[in-house]
């Protein structure tokens, strides 16, 4: 499970972990699940910074990593859980991580980040302008900005996830949960680090 303020880069490394493991990557924020069974206003107000309700996120998250685990019992999670209650919910369901890697990285770098982040329309892949502006570099995809990358709603996603000046936020509350999980092993990176040093990194601590 990867974890960690809007920015911080979980959906990159959990797909290049996924592709290293290998396992099935389940990127919550763009997952076919989400698409299909948001209500229209639910999208909307996600579009806008919000947070589904807990009731709702578990109803449809919990549906996305069933499936992925279907065929397998190894999967590579981001994008949920995203509140105490969630995560307490998923661990009764089941979704029993054994390693939690929390990405906290500073509020100011991720949204530098994501200023010019750009997603794959086929993949979910993420890229940023500077590396490519059109094609996916992953799979050829056209690259597109999500609605809610907007600085106004970039700001208030953050102050979601990390709290004002780095005080409280979601992330905190799931990772303070999970660290209460003997079986899971929290790996904290609390620096900014290249999409390859950042995945040499959490081989290392799996001894890939």
């Amino acid at each position: 499970m990867v974890v960690g303020p809007v920015g911080c880069g979980k959906s990159t490394l959990a797909q290049s972990l996924a592709e290293v493991l290998p396992a099935p990557c389940c990127v919550l924020d763009c997952s076919a699940t989400l698409k299909t069974e948001a209500t229209p206003e639910e999208q909307a107000d996600m579009r806008a910074g919000n947070l589904l309700s807990n009731e709702r996120a578990n109803e449809i998250f919990c549906q996305s990593w069933r499936e992925a685990l279907a065929a397998t019992r190894s999967l590579v999670l981001t994008g949920f859980p995203r509140s105490l209650e969630q995560g307490r919910d998923a661990h009764c369901c089941c979704l029993e991580p054994t390693h939690l890697f929390h990405l906290a990285i500073p509020p100011e770098v991720c949204l530098e980040r994501l200023s010019g982040r750009l997603t794959c329309q086929s993949c979910a892949a993420v890229t940023n302008v500077a590396v490519a502006a059109t094609h996916c570099p992953r799979c050829g995809g056209m690259l597109s900005q999500r609605p809610d990358d907007a600085p106004e709603i970039i700001r208030k996603r953050l102050e979601l996830a990390v709290g004002v000046d780095g005080q409280g936020g979601y992330v905190a509350e799931v990772v303070e949960f999970y660290q209460k999980q003997t079986e899971v092993a929290i790996c904290i990176i609390d620096r900014p680090l290249s999409e390859s040093d950042l995945l040499a990194r959490v081989r290392s601590w799996l001894d890939l």
